[in-house]
């Protein structure tokens, strides 16, 4: 496992959940909303990995969304005849979906400690969420195996420590700096932001808290294209250069060397 960090201007002293919550607040207002919510995701790597298991659950099965962000995985899903509830942490977030989504079911709350009651969901999705508390996974993965019920589905996806940031890490200070212009932090102060993890890693991590792992699968490569080909490469992503070679190496480059996030699926036993 693997820190990344963000740099910070007038947070440096905020506790963890505080500057957790801001920063995502942040973040979902720059962003459009959850609207058109079965199209967005019926598409994605995520939604074809879970969907052969959200098939095994009855009509009506209760399912969390944690950490929903901007609510189109909640609002899609509950479309589709599951009973939803979407989680997040900033309750700016979770107000406005309350006022754009009435008859969907929103709550705030830290997913390390929830107020759901035990074994009450039959499956959890949560995607690049539990990486974003220093203290590990393990404590959004404890609570998870909490509010399944047995045999329920945990999918959980995370930042990959692929072969690309392997070969990063371990380039001289200077060189590496170098190949990631703003990420070095170099005269700024920092603050913890994520972990990335290995395919065993995050394996582990669930395995560790009583989840056995049906797989473990890389997805989102031509993101993990575009970090290359802008941070290492430092292309801007206007260019004819970027757009031709994201096209050309996006099919054929190796998955376990560019993809951006591993997407684990797990079952409560």
């Amino acid at each position: 496992m693997r820190k990344d960090y963000i740099t910070v201007l007038d947070k440096a002293e905020t506790s963890e959940t505080d500057f957790v919550k801001d920063h995502w607040t942040e973040v979902w207002n720059k962003m459009s909303s959850g609207s058109g919510a079965l199209e967005q995701i019926v598409n994605r790597s995520e939604f074809r990995i879970m969907e052969p298991f959200l098939k095994k659950l009855q009509s009506g099965a209760r399912v969390l969304d944690g950490g929903c962000g901007l609510g189109a995985w909640t609002v899609g899903l509950s479309s589709m005849g599951y009973n939803v509830t979407g989680i997040d942490i900033s309750e700016k977030t979770i107000h406005k979906l309350r006022e754009m989504f009435p008859l969907e079911r929103f709550e705030t709350g830290d997913l390390r400690q929830t107020r759901f009651r035990d074994g009450e969901f039959d499956a959890y999705f949560a995607w690049g969420v539990f990486e974003h508390f220093e203290a590990g996974l393990a404590p959004c993965l404890k609570e998870a195996h909490r509010i399944l019920k047995k045999d329920g589905y945990l999918f959980v996806s995370v930042p990959f420590h692929n072969g690309r940031l392997w070969k990063r890490d371990h380039m001289p200070t200077g060189s590496a700096a170098k190949s990631n212009p703003g990420e070095s932090g170099a005269g700024k102060p920092l603050r913890f932001y994520q972990w990335r993890l290995t395919r065993e890693e995050l394996r582990r991590e669930l395995e560790m808290q009583g989840f056995h792992v049906h797989s473990v699968t890389p997805i989102h490569r031509e993101t993990g294209v575009h970090r290359m080909l802008v941070t290492d490469y430092g292309l801007a992503e206007n260019s004819l250069v970027y757009k031709v070679l994201k096209k050309l190496i996006s099919p054929v480059i190796s998955a376990e060397y560019a993809a951006n996030m591993i997407i684990a699926v797990g079952q409560n036993k």
